[in-house]
């Protein structure tokens, strides 16, 4: 915020004071000289009372003027770095009444590929219903909208771990909303009160980590505050091609392992875990990866 700094006039009524005591002498003097001095009396009497009552007025609209006006700063934030919204795990102005029922632990898998190609999703939730749910609203990770990315479509793969449920096989469908990256699972059947299922859901938003690649640094933000969130962890898998990988929670939360080697798919494993039980906010990392020259 910014103060108004604008110089308030001190002693102005002082000086309207003095001015009009010697305007008033110049009048005395003419009526006098004009006039016999008992038929001026009444004419001075009445022009020094309207006088002071003016005076008066004057002094009160000052005493009573206001404060400086607290304005708003509206100078641009500073920019460090290439950031990206990523969105929050159910509909951002659902009302918590509408999301009761049930609980849910998400452990969530980022692949950094070395191009855009390479960049995938992996989102494993754990769902624990407290009345029988059939559909879960949510949105997908997505690019961050800018002139390197097009825009974002993405049919991801649902697996159900459980093969059956009274004798029939549960399924999982996706049926995108216009929003980008939003849309509904539809479970049939639906999953009954008191059960707890494991699901997954692959999809790869190409583009994704384009920001990370062109600038070696970018910003993951992650929103879990709209959803009755259980345990919630990240892991980041980038592309053995990278030299040095750096990934920090900005607020200092949870536990952080890695980075590590792991040879046999030639990636850099970074995996991050939050505290428990897992703060309602919205979570930021900062990612630095250290590209060969092309």
């Amino acid at each position: 915020m910014s103060i108004d700094h604008t110089t308030r006039r001190r002693g102005s009524a002082g000086f309207l004071i003095a001015g009009a005591v010697i305007a008033y002498a110049n009048i005395a003097v003419i009526l006098i000289a004009t006039l016999k001095p008992l038929r001026a009396a009444p004419l001075l009497v009445v022009i020094a009372v309207a006088g002071v009552v003016v005076l008066v007025r004057l002094r009160r609209f000052e005493e009573v003027s206001p404060k400086p006006a607290v304005i708003p700063d509206r100078r641009p934030a500073t920019r460090t770095a290439p950031a990206r919204e990523l969105p929050p795990g159910e509909w951002p102005d659902r009302p918590l009444s509408s999301i009761e029922g049930y609980s849910e632990d998400l452990a969530l898998t980022v692949w950094v590929g070395s191009g855009e190609d390479g960049d995938r999703v992996r989102e494993r939730r754990t769902t624990r219903v407290d009345r029988p749910l059939r559909q879960r609203e949510l949105t997908l990770i997505s690019p961050y909208a800018g002139l390197d990315t097009g825009k974002f479509s993405a049919t991801p793969r649902i697996g159900v771990s459980e093969a059956r449920t009274a004798g029939r096989r549960r399924e999982a469908t996706w049926m995108a909303e216009d929003i980008t990256g939003r849309g509904t699972v539809n479970f049939v059947p639906e999953i009954p009160a008191g059960e707890t299922v494991e699901w997954t859901l692959d999809y790869s938003p190409a583009g994704l980590w384009n920001p990370l690649r062109a600038d070696d640094i970018d910003v993951f933000r992650y929103d879990v505050r709209n959803f009755p969130i259980g345990e919630f962890s990240v892991t980041f898998r980038v592309d053995g091609k990278a030299r040095t990988v750096l990934v920090q929670e900005r607020d200092r939360r949870g536990t952080l392992s890695g980075p590590v080697r792991d040879r046999a798919n030639d990636e850099w494993v970074v995996t991050w875990k939050a505290d428990t039980p897992t703060p309602p906010t919205r979570f930021e990392f900062d990612v630095r990866v250290d590209w060969p020259a092309p």
